[in-house]
């Protein structure tokens, strides 16, 4: 193996042990009032998983941190969901790892930003399998997050 592939595959665990602990702190986090906006960025800064998520800034780009924050919801999903402290990683090509969780692929692209690999691009591919099987699963999250108040759904876990 490369010195390349695995300080990369080093990186990606230690990306995969931040992601997993900011959702557990976040998942236990107490939601906040519905009448209060709060700001995801705030919340994650200011948060229980603080911790974990500087560490997660330190391994991603600028580019990916403005491309994710429109994204990010107000309530979290439930870690065990996501199977991520299990997830198997695998390189692909010299600059790309796959996280292998239970709905679906998570790809990372790493680049070398000033002597440091850094995830510049992620994208998602869901297993379809895993929604034929988890299909009451899928539409309560999507409910949760297109709904306008961000009620608290807890999906059952498949």
């Amino acid at each position: 193996m490369s010195e390349n592939n695995s300080i990369l595959l080093q990186r990606s665990e230690q990306l995969r042990g931040h992601l997993s602990g900011l959702l557990d702190a976040l998942h236990k986090q107490p939601p906040a009032p519905n009448d209060a906006a709060v700001d995801p960025m705030q919340s994650l800064m200011q948060g229980p998983g603080k911790d974990s998520f500087f560490g997660i800034v330190k391994l991603v780009t600028f580019g990916l941190v403005q491309k994710l924050v429109p994204f990010m919801p107000k309530e979290a999903v439930d870690p065990a969901l996501l199977g991520l402290e299990r997830a198997r990683i695998t390189l692909q090509g010299d600059s790309v790892t796959v996280f292998h969780l239970k709905p679906g692929r998570l790809a990372a692209t790493w680049v070398n930003e000033k002597g440091q690999f850094k995830v510049d691009d992620i994208q998602f591919k869901l297993s379809w399998l895993w929604l034929l099987l988890n299909f009451g699963t899928a539409r309560a999250l999507r409910r949760q997050f297109t709904s306008p108040a961000g009620n608290s759904v807890q999906p059952g876990i498949g």
